[in-house]
C-alpha cells in the first residue's frame, strides 16, 4: 500500500512538473457568414459577409508536447453588408451593414501530431455566445445625407428573435512561436460553426458561421 501511494505521489510531481500553465491575449480580425431561411416562402435571405473583429483572453494548459487544453473568454463583432441602398432621387447612394456585440466562452483542445514541429498544432472544441447588443449602420453620400454622412440606429435582439445562447463547435489551425524563456507569439486560424442556429423562431433557420484570425502572446507561469 505505501509502495503504491509513493508510486502515485511521484507519478502526479511528475505530471505536474511536465505541464505547463500559461496566460495570454489574442486580438484578430473575422469574417461572418449569415444564412436566414424562410420556411413557410421556401426562400434564403441572403446577406453579403463583413469583417469584424475580436478579442479575447486566453488561460492554456499544456499537459505534454503533445496535447494541450485552452479556455478562452472573448468578445466578437459580428458584421453582416446589406449592399447598396436606391433612393428614390436618384441621387443619393449609401450602404448598409448590420452589427452584433458578442460575448463567448470557449474551450478547446489542442494537439501537435508532428514530433519535430511541436509548435505547429491542430485545434477544436466548444464555444457558447450571447449577443449583447446590435445597431445597424448606413454610410451615405447625396442629398440625403447631407446634413449627415453616417448614420447609426439600434437592432432589437428580442425583435429579431435571437437566441440568449448560441452553440458553436471550433475547429483550427495554429503555431506557437517561442520568444524567450517564458514569451511565445501564438498565431491560429479557426472556423467557427453554428450547431443549433441563432435565431428561436418555428419559421426560420438562421446560422451565423465565422472564420476567425488572431495573433497573440502567451506568459508561461
Amino acid at each position: 500500500m505505501k509502495k503504491l501511494l509513493l508510486v502515485s505521489t511521484f507519478a502526479c510531481l511528475a505530471f505536474s512538473m511536465s505541464a505547463q500553465f500559461s496566460i495570454g491575449l489574442s486580438v484578430g480580425a473575422n469574417q461572418t457568414y449569415w444564412q436566414w431561411y424562410i420556411k413557410s416562402l421556401e426562400t434564403e435571405i441572403g446577406s453579403k459577409p463583413a469583417f469584424g473583429n475580436r478579442v479575447a483572453l486566453l488561460g492554456e494548459w499544456q499537459i505534454s508536447p503533445l496535447i494541450g487544453l485552452r479556455a478562452e473568454l472573448g468578445t466578437q463583432l459580428k458584421r453582416s453588408y446589406s449592399g447598396q441602398l436606391e433612393f428614390p432621387d436618384m441621387l443619393s447612394t449609401a450602404k448598409r451593414w448590420e452589427n452584433y456585440r458578442e460575448v463567448d466562452g470557449t474551450l478547446l483542445i489542442q494537439v501537435s501530431p508532428i514530433k519535430k514541429m511541436r509548435a505547429i498544432y491542430l485545434v477544436g472544441g466548444a464555444s457558447f455566445g450571447t449577443f449583447t447588443e446590435a445597431w445597424q449602420t448606413i454610410k451615405g453620400e447625396g442629398p440625403e445625407f447631407e446634413s449627415e454622412g453616417r448614420i447609426s440606429n439600434e437592432i432589437s435582439l428580442e425583435d429579431k428573435h435571437i437566441r440568449s445562447f448560441i452553440p458553436f463547435a471550433e475547429m483550427g489551425l495554429g503555431a506557437n512561436i517561442p520568444i524567450g524563456e517564458r514569451f511565445s507569439l501564438k498565431f491560429e486560424g479557426r472556423y467557427q460553426y453554428d450547431v443549433a442556429g441563432y435565431v428561436d423562431h418555428p419559421n426560420v433557420d438562421a446560422h451565423v458561421n465565422t472564420l476567425m484570425l488572431t495573433g497573440g502572446f502567451l506568459y508561461r507561469l
